[in-house]
């Protein structure tokens, strides 16, 4: 590693933040407590001592000791909250008997459900414009074997608005926070593919997975996926 690219990863891990990581852009905790810089024969060795909040990962390189986030998810949620929301868009009532501290009873999900879409249709950013393009439920969104793990609710949202809700609280929430503030919409992600026979008409982001399978020579059982491969 050389001096220049030393001082540019030092202090990129000094303000290492979940919100400069694009992780949480509400939460600014400090990730790093301390770094040791120990000069090698290729140049320099730097060595993280995290803080509380996160740990080296045990499955990680020790060579690369990337830092692996700790957090008690869903245990955090307190007991009088009615919904949460988790990135990008998904929102979930807090049901009794499916989160650890369910308060939602059944009988009171789909009147809850139904009344909680409309709010977030109703959303507007600073300039009144509408946030979410749609509102579905997980009936309309999802199908299959996992759909019992489908958010209740998704929220599509309108260009120029990124769904970011963690577990941190924020009161203003059309704000930009860490260094990476874009993200692609669902009309520009885009795949290349430099294969001749690659058909093109009637291509759906189901195909992806399976054409990326195939073209690694990767085998697989065509049943499992609701796209064909473009190849």
């Amino acid at each position: 590693m050389t001096e220049s690219a030393r001082d540019a990863v030092l202090d990129r891990l000094e303000d290492a933040t979940p919100a400069s990581l694009g992780v949480d852009r509400a939460d600014e905790a400090a990730l790093v407590a301390d770094l040791t810089v120990t000069e090698t024969d290729d140049g320099f060795e730097i060595s993280v001592d995290p803080t509380d909040t996160v740990e080296l990962g045990a499955d990680a390189d020790p060579d690369t000791e990337v830092l692996a986030f700790t957090h008690d998810e869903l245990g955090d949620i307190a007991d009088e909250t009615t919904a949460y929301s988790l990135i990008p868009g998904r929102v979930y009532l807090n049901l009794e008997g499916r989160e650890p501290r369910g308060s939602v009873p059944e009988d009171e999900y789909d009147q809850l459900r139904t009344e909680l879409k409309e709010a977030l249709a109703e959303m507007e950013g600073p300039n009144g414009e509408p946030v979410a393009d749609q509102v579905v439920t997980k009936e309309e969104a999802y199908r299959g074997d996992h759909d019992d793990i489908a958010p209740d609710l998704t929220v599509v949202p309108n260009h120029g608005f990124d769904l970011k809700s963690g577990f941190k609280g924020n009161k203003e929430p059309f704000v930009e926070y860490g260094a990476r503030n874009g993200m692609h919409s669902f009309d520009n992600a885009t795949l290349v593919i430099d294969d001749e026979d690659a058909r093109i008409s009637d291509a759906d982001l189901y195909d992806i997975t399976p054409t990326i399978l195939d073209l690694m020579d990767i085998d697989y059982d065509r049943g499992d996926f609701d796209g064909s491969s473009l190849v």
